[in-house]
């Protein structure tokens, strides 16, 4: 169940390198399936910090069947305070680390994107990323995207064309029998 529950939430990350931000999310349909349990996918915000250092703030967020969300906060850096951030719900936390519940949703995903939301803006007034910058950088990565795409195509086509040169320079003869 352990391993199940773990590959849902590394196929569940998203990202937002903008804002450095990077999240997963599980809800009770995924807790069912696996066998799983809360305790066995919280040792894994430490998983997602590992695997995203360029990140300041990282989460994870797994909805239970007794229907709570339970959030788990950490920081890569000393510049983000996620105690701040858990303040506001009255639970556990400390300058690096942070955990709390929230029991009053009625959309887990909902809920959790206002969440994000909330972070993402945060990140980016402390930041001091403008909107502009954000639609700069989205066009500057979309441009990069592309390229590596037209380059991939690119490769593709060079790859189809010695295949048909190979094909056409092979000739065989079947000697099949009468």
């Amino acid at each position: 169940s352990m391993l199940k529950i773990r590959w849902k939430i590394l196929t569940n990350i998203q990202e937002d390198p903008i804002s450095r931000v990077v999240w997963s999310s599980v809800d009770k349909d995924d807790f069912i399936e696996t066998w799983a349990t809360i305790e066995e996918a919280d040792w894994m915000i430490d998983e997602l910090m590992t695997n995203a250092p360029w990140s300041e703030v990282i989460i994870l967020a797994k909805e239970s069947k007794e229907n709570k969300i339970h959030i788990s906060l950490r920081s890569n850096t000393i510049a983000v305070d996620v105690s701040q951030i858990a303040q506001q719900y009255w639970w556990w936390w400390h300058k690096a680390s942070a955990w709390f519940e929230i029991s009053d949703y009625q959309n887990f995903q909902a809920e959790i994107w206002k969440f994000i939301e909330k972070i993402q803006i945060q990140q980016k007034e402390r930041l001091w990323i403008s909107q502009e910058d954000v639609k700069r950088i989205e066009e500057e990565n979309k441009k990069i995207i592309l390229e590596k795409v037209e380059k991939s195509k690119s490769s593709w086509e060079i790859l189809e064309e010695k295949n048909k040169q190979n094909d056409s320079n092979v000739n065989v003869k079947l000697d099949l029998p009468e």
